[in-house]
């Protein structure tokens, strides 16, 4: 079986063989079969031929009126060579010519003694009543003929044909019957048997010697064809395995297998131009690996070390021999170290180790292979010390300017309250002016009134004028007085609001109202409009400093940067509603709008782009901060120049 096992050309010269030879059994017991098909139908063609011959001469001595000829015919007929039994049976299946029963039918018929009686009378049964069938189901011109065996188990065959009741017969036999008889003739089937034996070797001795050559013709063909060009192919494959990457296969002729030699030296050039690829990048690696400033230390899979860098000797102020001898695991001053590194599998983050007065970066893992197989371990050092010393100082800026930050913040508050203040002042002295100038003419007119009193005539007149005057200037007194309460007491409100964060539940038009109440000393002189939509009823649990704080610089931030310091006209809208526990704030102004690289920069901290007027850039920053970390919420800007800006404002609050 090696020696099939290990050759091509005898595996593909077995199989076919072996299909050959199922496929020539097939063929040789099809032919067979149709052989022994064809003898048979020309034996039973030339039989029935013979019988066809044998009922036309009995019937002519039957006619004659000899039925003694007629059993003696039939007797020479069952010696015939080839013939096993031959009757003359009546239509119940018994021998014709035994009995007297023909005889005494044929004179009554005839009315006179036309042939004597037997004195010796025999009935033999010869067919079973179901081989008489045939008489119904089979045309009378037809022959019915079986195979059966014989009492030496030697094949016979046996035919049966129909004895017609012709016109000629009528006058013996009646016409009430169509067939007055039948002729039973077995022959024996040996000689046929032989000779479809003979067929059958001669078929396969002819099968055989075409397999035979046809299998030779294969295998020249195989040789040939495909195992030449795979043997060249197995060869190149050698060659190339072995080391030798120049190494081609022939190409011959226009099949297959030329393109697939075509393809193979294809590969090979590629496989080339790969290992060469491979070779550059290994000798880069071993440049980088040599050149890198990170302390780098490889093992096999048996622990021993096959690779350190320079570097790493620098780091660990160590020879290649002594860390050698030391082994990987006790390059460092904890022996356990790197082994604890790479039984916690923590590779992807660095450990840091304080190593010879150098901080230190330690990377270390295990290498497999594709099938999880250990095949080496890495370690790589890195000295961070000065990354570590600029790292602390980093972090000392970063802290510095975050208080610096959260100062400039609370400078932008106190800022914003300033403003407060100052519009409030500006509000508050006008009704107080007018107060004061309002109840000094009401002192003048209440003296007037006395001295008019005082007199010995009082002009009436006069008095009821005066009385009207006082009137007058009193409501005046009353409303602007009035006007002076309500500012200081939304003073009050957003200096508390300001101030606090303590949550509460609030009325969000309230607080519009408030802050716009304290701004109105900076949009009064301009043409800009406000329309607020503000449900009455909408009262939130929150802190209501954030959104003084939010409203306050969004409507200065569209009064300097969109309105150009009032100096343009334009509508600032405002829309407030709840989703569930949502609150849904859109503001908007028809301002000049952002390009969109300030759109990009607009919630940045310290960005402003009116820096010369002095824009401190953090009131977008402050409402960001606000929404976004402080309320939970968000805010998206959507602006295009010359169109306004808008902004979509949402957060949770308390029911």
């Amino acid at each position: 079986m090696n020696f099939i096992r290990r050759k091509l050309g005898r595996k593909l010269l077995l199989l076919l063989g072996l299909i050959i030879l199922m496929t020539m059994l097939a063929m040789q017991h099809f032919f067979a079969m149709h052989e022994r098909n064809i003898i048979l139908q020309q034996n039973a063609q030339a039989r029935q031929e013979q019988i066809f011959g044998i009922i036309n001469g009995l019937r002519a001595i039957m006619l004659a009126g000899h039925a003694e000829l007629a059993m003696s015919y039939a007797d020479q007929l069952k010696q015939t060579p080839g013939f096993v039994d031959f009757h003359i049976l009546r239509t119940n299946g018994v021998e014709a010519f035994k009995d007297n029963k023909t005889i005494d039918d044929i004179n009554w018929r005839r009315n006179r003694l036309l042939f004597e009686l037997k004195n010796h009378e025999e009935a033999d049964r010869i067919l079973s009543e179901d081989r008489l069938l045939f008489l119904k189901q089979t045309p009378l011109q037809e022959i019915f003929y079986y195979q059966e065996k014989g009492k030496h188990n030697e094949p016979l065959e046996t035919f049966l044909i129909a004895i017609r009741n012709d016109r000629e017969c009528h006058i013996c036999h009646g016409n009430t019957e169509a067939v007055r008889g039948v002729v039973k003739l077995t022959t024996s089937l040996a000689a046929t048997e032989v000779a479809i034996q003979e067929a059958i070797w001669r078929s396969m001795v002819y099968l055989t010697i075409f397999m035979i050559i046809l299998l030779f013709l294969l295998y020249w063909i195989i040789r040939i064809m495909i195992l030449r060009p795979i043997q060249q192919m197995d060869g190149a494959m050698n060659r190339i395995a072995q080391g030798e990457l120049n190494s081609k296969a022939e190409v011959s002729g226009i099949d297959e297998f030329a393109n697939i030699a075509t393809t193979f030296n294809n590969m090979a050039e590629q496989v080339l131009l790969a290992y060469n690829g491979i070779q550059q990048e290994r000798n880069k690696l071993a440049t980088v690996i040599l050149s890198v400033r990170e302390g780098i230390v490889i093992t096999d899979n048996l622990g021993n070390v096959v690779l350190i860098n320079p570097a790493m000797e620098s780091i660990l102020n160590k020879t290649r021999e002594q860390i050698i001898q030391q082994g990987f695991f006790h390059i460092l001053d904890d022996s356990n170290y790197l082994e604890n590194i790479i039984n916690n599998r923590n590779t992807h983050a660095p450990n840091i180790v304080y190593y010879n007065s150098m901080v230190l970066d330690v990377y270390a893992t295990s290498i497999l292979n594709n099938e999880g197989i250990l095949i080496g371990n890495a370690a790589l050092l890195r000295d961070v010390s000065e990354e570590k010393k600029l790292e602390n100082e980093l972090r000392q800026k970063i802290h510095e300017l975050e208080t610096t930050r959260h100062v400039l913040i609370e400078s932008e508050k106190l800022a914003s309250i300033g403003r407060l203040v100052a519009g409030i002042a500006h509000e508050v002295n006008t009704p107080i002016g007018v107060a004061y100038s309002a109840s000094t003419q009401l002192q003048e007119e209440s003296k007037s009134i006395v001295t008019m009193l005082q007199q010995e005539a009082v002009d009436v007149d006069a008095l009821i004028t005066s009385i009207g005057i006082v009137d007058s200037v009193a409501a005046l007194v009353v409303r602007n007085l009035r006007r002076a309460f309500e500012l200081i007491q939304s003073f009050k409100r957003i200096s508390i609001d300001q101030s606090s964060e303590v949550k509460r539940i609030y009325r969000v038009g309230d607080v519009v109202h408030d802050v716009l109440m304290s701004l109105h000393n900076h949009f009064k002189k301009t043409s800009i409009n406000m329309d607020i939509a503000c449900p009455d009823d909408l009262e939130v649990t929150g802190i209501p400093g954030y959104l003084h704080q939010i409203l306050t610089n969004l409507l200065m931030n569209s009064l300097t940067h969109g309105f150009a310091g009032g100096r343009l006209s334009g509508r600032i809208k405002m829309q407030f509603s709840t989703d569930g526990h949502i609150l849904n704030f859109i503001y908007s102004d028809s301002g000049v709008g952002m390009s969109e690289d300030t759109i990009k920069k607009a919630f940045e901290p310290f960005f402003t782009t009116n820096r010369e007027a002095g824009g401190s850039g953090l009131g977008l920053y402050i409402c960001y901060n606000l929404i976004v970390n402080s309320l939970g919420g968000k805010i998206l800007l959507s602006s295009t120049p010359g169109d306004g800006v808008r902004f979509e404002c949402r957060w949770p609050i308390g029911s």
